[in-house]
């Protein structure tokens, strides 16, 4: 079965142009803004690419995680990308640094906690596998 996909025009296509201008001044890849979000990769992906509408909460995230960038711009285009206090010529080289110092900060951090789940998993498949061997061992004792 093909996929179709929404070809949003007007206001939705600027918002998602505006998103990607803000991913190439952070230069950031599209996975890194992702996942800085806090979005899985698809959902992030079809909000930025023309698949799906963009939501309240992929906004409210933007907002909260790219502080120095106006959401009255990204909303409606009209200002300037950057709040006023980080347009200065002196500001923009170590604010650009700084949020894309943040993001690979909050991507390691995200990446670190999945090892952790993931060992803890492990674990717990063992501690598993240990209580059930133990189990039907007891269990074998008991019968006689």
């Amino acid at each position: 079965m093909k996929k179709i996909e929404k070809d949003f025009k007007g206001p939705e296509a600027e918002l998602k142009k505006r998103v990607n201008m803000m991913i190439e001044d952070l230069g950031i890849s599209q996975t890194e803004f992702i996942t800085a979000t806090g979005f899985n990769y698809q959902t992030g992906y079809r909000y930025i690419k023309n698949d799906t509408s963009v939501s309240a909460e992929f906004l409210i995230s933007i907002a909260k995680v790219f502080r120095d960038y106006d959401m009255n711009w990204l909303l409606t285009g009209i200002g300037s990308m950057k709040k006023p206090e980080y347009n200065s010529y002196d500001f923009k080289g170590n604010v650009q640094e700084e949020s894309a110092l943040y993001v690979s900060e909050n991507v390691k951090l995200k990446e670190k906690i999945i090892s952790i789940q993931e060992d803890l998993v492990e674990c717990l498949k063992e501690k598993s596998s240990i209580l059930a061997k133990y189990g039907a061992a007891s269990s074998k004792g008991h019968q006689n």
